[in-house]
Order: C-alpha cells, then sequence, then structure tokens
C-alpha cells in the first residue's frame, strides 16, 4: 500500500511539463531486489605490492524501493520492522548508505506493532 501511494503522488507529479515532470517520469518502483554491496578490503601482505581484494560487506532486500532509471541504486529504500526488529533500522540505514557509497539518499524505516500472539 505504501508503494502504490508513492506511485500515485509519482504519477501526479508526472503529469506536469516541466523539468520536476520529466524526472518523476523516470523515476521507477524498484521493488525488493538484492543488494550486495562490496568495500575494498586490502590485506597488509598485498598492501606492499598493491593489489585491491574486494569482499562481501552486506546484502539485503529492501521491502520498497524507488529509483532513476539510469541509475545504479535506488535513490529511497522502505525497510517494514515489527517492533521486536526495530533496533535493526539504524543499522540498516548505514549498510543501504554506506554501502552504495551514499548513492541510495534516503532510507525509510516504518516500524509497524504487531498485536497478534507469537504462535504460528
Amino acid at each position: 500500500m505504501v508503494d502504490a501511494a508513492i506511485k500515485a503522488q509519482l504519477d501526479t507529479f508526472a503529469n506536469g511539463a516541466d523539468l520536476a515532470a520529466d524526472f518523476a517520469r523516470s523515476i521507477l518502483p524498484t521493488g525488493s531486489r538484492r543488494m550486495q554491496f562490496e568495500q575494498e578490503d586490502v590485506d597488509e601482505k598485498e598492501e606492499a605490492i598493491d593489489i585491491d581484494l574486494h569482499r562481501p560487506l552486506s546484502q539485503h532486500e529492501p521491502d520498497i524501493s524507488f529509483g532513476h532509471r539510469d541509475a545504479k541504486w535506488p535513490g529511497v529504500v522502505i525497510e517494514v520492522s515489527y517492533s521486536q526488529k526495530k533496533k535493526d533500522l539504524p543499522r540498516l540505514a548505514d549498510d543501504y548508505i554506506m554501502g552504495s557509497d551514499g548513492n541510495i539518499k534516503t532510507v525509510i524505516g516504518l516500524d509497524i506493532e504487531y498485536r497478534g500472539t507469537q504462535t504460528a
């Protein structure tokens, strides 16, 4: 429902004839595609011979994301969390922003209180 509301608002902006409308038309929902972030990790032994090694930093699948059609990373990521996972939201936001070298500009965390039982 959140993604539909955002898409509807983008569609409203896209109906114009100005630069903002052009930009809104190029924003697409990118869903919950898996994102894997890497960082450079140079071993002391290899630093002497100047070899760059890469290792996975983190891997996440956002609940909702939106990005420009020409961008590698979405500009906005939305994560939905139930109360018991609320404490993970700041770490997730940091992973998304830092892992994308700041190309993910906004991470929105929605904390939803779960009122059901804990039985399956």
